[in-house]
């Protein structure tokens, strides 16, 4: 009995122990009970206190010898309880430890020691199994496609985005919560029943699953193959659609690509069997489907639909019609010919893709008639237009091409004729029946970014004439073999455009042609026009590239000893290998400049360009509260609101503060709550503060042998059960000496709270040492300066200071004894800043004083603040041209001093070039955001003048004559072009097919991306 006394005194220490988290201390008096008398509370507690440590393979063998101790309590319902919570704890110390198979195993073996009723450690069991199963299933899926060789025909599915990071964070243990049913319901577009035809065949079925348009692969869907797919979708089952899709090629290089988005192709049954209106409706199939699959396709869709005795249902056509043509047409039943003006009949054996169909056209399937006819031409008929009649017939004396049987009918018929006739002769009048580069381009399923790009290029007078002359043949370059294709492709491209007679031509040529020589353009993904036309230019260059090669050595420029010199043989050293049209009038050269902070050496390079970017600045106006927080402790902290523009660097804001509160040095940082989040460097913008607090500290004006030293302030907790020290205040920034002692720094943080200490100690504090004495004399001080652990894992980490384990902030000894520097160099391999905290007593009052500030209610603005309507193109350059200074994740290794540093970076042009390619930067990406910015930018139609930012002497002055612009978001949008009429002054807006006259004082929109400026002659 008295053993028992002695292990249950023993055991409520220990307890004690535990609560306060003394978890070293209650192990030691959990095991003096266990010897003194075997008990399972002892082992028990012991267990407990390691999972807490976060020692989890000792919680692990606790937990199996209090095991062995349970089997022999006679009491089940204590043995439930005790099985239930040593159980739990074996589980999640082994799940920590990443043995989810162990966890598992150990977890159902105890089972059979438990009651039935026991339904938590059985829901635990549950899903252990699965995150076990999940795991297993996570790493299958990552071998199967990592191991998966796509070919034409393989089966694959789309899974949502969404989802599928749900299931990858679940399955790797990054979330507990599983991802439920596979969900396509984000990405999924369900068809109009009214507008779409079915198809019901097993094997088309997946044509009939749409997904949303200008979905982006791996931000909005994944593509998995399908042997990893049915894994988990027999896991998981499906919550609504599922999508297949199939891998087809796209190029003659067998290179191959899930068909993601299918043809969709508009459908009007001809000829009307009643006079109820078959409307037209939308049916999709795979663009590599010839035609005559597509005719197979309907015959089974319209088989129900169209049983009639007036058709030969089995034999039909198809046919291409602009919609244009059979918009509001009166299709008659029972007609015997039906004429469409430029209805094109297909071919059977032509593959989709290629068969020049667009939004923009209707297919018709037109059927045999029982009598053997076919109702539908594209030539006119030779029969009266009004009344039918064959004989003796007189053309239209207007537009020659319709005919009639008397006058009597060409009156009757002219009210519906003369709209086609007026038009008809004004196509006649013209004496070169040719485009001369109004001709629309067809939009052969997203890719009006090429387009775009197309008709910028083409509308480059000099380098259409270049082509349509014929000159470019006398440069081409045959060594370049793989890419001679692209010249010839762009030669023929551009004399359908200038010098073919149709109004709208089908690039299919120049899209295969890319896509063979650039894989990154395959398929019919939404691109980006400048990343386009810089491959275009740069391709046709190399095509016609007529710089010999050569093995020689690369001209030593480093001799040069003027920057003009240097600028000339840079120009030289380009020119040995590059020799071309492109390059005598696209390319210029820029000029970039480092310099070293340290020695002031300065490296200065001369590169060639093709295309100039240039970043907006952002106009918009951000308020900014700051906490200004004075050297002097006994001055209040200020806090005073700021209005600046949001792409404004930070010293913007540092030379603001310093000007009005008369500080020489501040350093800003930024917070939040009252926790320290950095500090601000000052290559950031007004944006990267984002919505955190900003606080200044004026800091000493000589910072040399001075370290910055972060200071927590918290106070201990109330003798309660899991109360635990609180932060009562921002942390502080100190600037101390590196030579002061740990005795001078205990002195000059009493000094910085010594309104506090007085007030709870009724003590004044006297200058030096004698005031720290005093303070020292009390047996329970009001508080303790101590050193941070900044340990991730204390209980298994040494402290860099005390070196014990479990350190939970040792005390800064009161002693001259040690340095800061020397404090500093005992932890020199550390990444983390050194942290001092001031922890008060529980008892202590006036804490709150800590965050007594003065807050002023007006706006200090920042000198020429601008607004976001008031951005110009020279705005552009000159935020472009700035110098600013590298940021430490780009250091540079000056060649003069060694030193790695953070070098002051500038960058201009220096030798203009005929043709200016100006890319305006509209899509920006900061860590996992992105956005498009949306700013207009005013930017001049003639007279561009850029003498200010050219560093030669000559007149830089250009007139625009083309723009590529984007409308929509990053994810989604659409591209025209805006080009100047060879033929005057006029604008076409060129929109794929269609092309419309546009005012010059409307050509400045938000949509502007890319702009095109032609040189003029000096």
């Amino acid at each position: 009995m008295e053993k028992q006394i002695v292990a249950q005194a023993l055991l409520a220490q220990a307890e004690e122990r535990l609560i306060a988290g003394e978890y070293q201390e209650a192990i030691s008096r959990f095991t003096q009970s266990f010897r003194v008398h075997a008990n399972i509370k002892a082992k028990y507690g012991v267990m407990i206190c390691y999972y807490n440590m976060k020692n989890y393979p000792n919680a692990i063998l606790s937990a199996k010898e209090s095991l062995d101790l349970v089997k022999n309590l006679s009491d089940q319902q204590v043995k439930d309880k005790y099985y239930e919570k040593i159980a739990l704890c074996m589980g999640k110390a082994l799940e920590r430890l990443g043995n989810l198979e162990e966890a598992y195993c150990a977890l159902a073996e105890i089972t059979q020691y438990i009651s039935l009723s026991n339904l938590l450690v059985q829901e635990k069991i549950l899903r252990l199994n699965i995150e076990k199963n999940s795991l297993e299933e996570y790493k299958t899926l990552n071998f199967i496609i990592k191991n998966y060789i796509e070919k034409p025909g393989n089966l694959s599915y789309l899974i949502s985005k969404d989802w599928f990071d749900k299931w990858t964070d679940f399955s790797t243990h990054k979330s507990i919560d599983p991802p439920g049913p596979i969900s396509n319901a984000s990405i999924i577009s369900l068809p109009d029943p009214d507008k779409f035809y079915y198809d019901t065949d097993p094997n088309s079925y997946y044509t009939n699953i749409c997904i949303k348009n200008a979905l982006y692969e791996d931000q909005e869907y994944v593509a998995i193959p399908k042997d990893a797919y049915f894994i988990l979708s027999s896991t998981w089952n499906i919550a609504d659609n599922e999508i297949p899709r199939y891998s087809i090629g796209i190029s003659d290089d067998f290179i191959t690509e899930v068909e993601v988005y299918l043809k969709e192709i508009d459908i009007l049954i001809l000829p009307k069997i009643t006079s109820k209106e078959i409307p037209i409706k939308t049916i999709c199939i795979s663009r590599r489907a010839t035609v005559n699959d597509l005719r197979i396709k309907l015959h089974r869709v319209l088989r129900d639909l169209l049983l009639s005795e007036c058709l030969c249902f089995e034999i039909s056509r198809l046919w291409k019609v602009p919609r244009i043509e059979i918009t509001d047409k009166e299709f008659p039943t029972n007609t015997d010919e039906i004429y469409i003006k430029d209805s094109v009949l297909l071919n059977d054996q032509t593959e989709l893709e290629f068969s020049d169909i667009d939004a923009r056209d209707v297919v018709i399937i037109e059927f045999l008639t029982l009598s053997g006819k076919w109702t539908l031409t594209n030539t006119p008929s030779e029969v009266c237009i009004n009344c039918k009649k064959t004989g003796n017939l007189t053309a239209c004396p207007g537009c020659l091409v319709v005919k009639y049987c008397s006058i009597q009918c060409q009156e009757e018929n002219y009210q519906w004729h003369k709209d086609l006739c007026d038009q008809i002769k004004s196509s006649n009048q013209s004496a070169e029946p040719i485009r001369l580069g109004m001709t629309g381009l067809q939009n052969l399923g997203n890719t009006c970014y090429m387009n775009s790009a197309i008709q910028c290029l083409s509308h480059t007078i000099s380098l259409t004439s270049y082509f349509l002359n014929g000159d470019f043949m006398q440069s081409i370059n045959q060594a370049s073999n793989k890419r001679i294709h692209l010249v010839f492709s762009y030669a023929g491209l551009l004399k359908d455009l200038w010098i073919g007679t149709s109004a709208i031509v089908s690039p299919w040529q120049f899209k295969g042609t890319i896509s063979r020589l650039a894989p990154q353009f395959m398929g019919y993904q939404q691109h980006d026009s400048h990343e386009l036309i810089t491959y275009i230019l740069n391709g046709l260059h190399e095509d016609l590239n007529k710089a010999a090669i050569s093995n020689e050595q690369n001209e030593i420029i480093e001799t040069a000893k003027t920057e003009e010199e240097l600028a000339l043989k840079s120009w030289e050293r380009f020119l040995l290998k590059n020799q071309s049209f492109i390059v005598d009038n696209f390319y210029g050269q820029s000029k970039s400049m480092l310099i070293c902070p340290e020695c002031n050496f300065q490296s200065i390079r001369y590169d060639p360009f093709l295309t100039f970017s240039l970043s907006i600045p952002n106009f918009e106006v951000k308020k900014i509260r700051v906490v200004i927080v004075f050297s002097n402790p006994d001055k209040i902290p200020i806090v005073q609101n700021f209005a600046v523009n949001i792409d404004s660097k930070i010293n913007v804001l540092k030379s603001l503060i310093k000007q009005f509160f008369d500080i020489s040095h501040i350093m800003l940082a930024a917070y939040t709550n009252f926790t320290l989040k950095g500090f601000v460097s000052d290559t950031a913008t007004i944006f990267d503060i984002g919505d955190k607090n900003i606080i200044a500290f004026e800091m000493p004006e000589n910072m040399s042998d001075v370290e910055t030293i972060p200071l927590v302030i918290t106070k201990t907790p109330e003798n309660k059960p899991f109360s635990t020290k609180s932060l009562q205040t921002f942390m502080r920034l100190i600037f101390l000496s590196r030579s002061y002692t740990a005795l001078e720094i205990h002195i000059i943080l009493a000094y910085y709270f010594k309104s506090i200490i007085e007030e709870n100690t009724g003590k004044k504090l006297d200058d030096g040492i004698d005031a720290l004495n005093k303070f020292n004399e009390m047996t329970d001080p009001i508080y303790l300066i101590k050193i941070v652990n900044q340990s991730s894992n204390p209980e298994k980490t040494n402290c860099e200071f005390c070196g014990t384990k479990n350190c939970k902030n040792c005390v800064l000894p009161q002693n001259n004894e040690i340095t800061l520097r020397e404090m500093l160099n005992h932890r020199r391999n550390s990444k983390n800043h050194f942290i001092l905290e001031i922890e008060w007593n529980s008892i202590v009052l006036g804490l709150e004083k800590l965050n007594t500030s003065k807050e002023f209610p007006n706006i200090i603005q920042e000198p020429n603040l601008k607004q976001a309507s008031e951005i110009s193109l020279y705005d552009c350059w000159k935020f472009s041209s700035e110098s600013e200074k590298l940021d430490d994740k780009n250091r540079w290794l000056c060649p003069k001093c060694q030193k790695s540093v953070q070098a002051t970076k500038s960058f201009h042009i220096h030798k203009a070039p005929k043709i200016l390619i100006i890319h305006l930067i509209r899509f920006k990406s900061r860590s996992s955001w992105s956005e498009k910015i949306n700013s207009t930018v005013n930017f001049p139609i003639e007279g561009l003048s850029l003498n200010e930012f050219v560093g030669e002497n000559n007149e830089a002055v250009y007139d625009l004559y083309a723009i590529s612009n984007h409308y929509g978001s990053m994810v989604g949008g659409h591209y025209t072009a805006y080009v100047k009429s060879p033929r005057g002054n006029s604008w076409i807006d060129m929109d794929d097919s269609y092309y419309f006259p546009i005012k010059q004082e409307n050509l400045v929109t938000p949509a502007a991306y890319i702009l095109f400026y032609q040189r003029r002659d000096p």
